[in-house]
């Protein structure tokens, strides 16, 4: 699984949606009805889904896309993990 595929599924683990609903990357957290208490969940499970490799933490608010933490997460770990 890559990078995008993982931040994908954490995304739909922790915002209880479909993988379908966010097929667009720039589909914005808000959309997806989380709140700001979804926001540190979803900071801690990308941590622990990438092994504690996300060094800088992710500054995720509601309007922060689907690419954006793909796009981050690409860049704290390079694009295979």
């Amino acid at each position: 699984m890559d990078v995008e595929q993982k931040v994908k599924q954490t995304i739909c683990d922790c915002l209880c949606v479909e993988l379908d609903a966010i097929e667009d990357n720039s589909i914005r957290l808000s959309d997806l009805e989380a709140d700001s208490l979804d926001l540190l969940d979803l900071d801690f499970q990308l941590d622990k889904q990438f092994d504690g490799k996300l060094i800088n933490e992710m500054t995720v608010s509601l309007e922060t896309t689907i690419q954006d933490v793909i796009n981050f997460v690409r860049t704290e770990i390079g694009p295979v993990a």
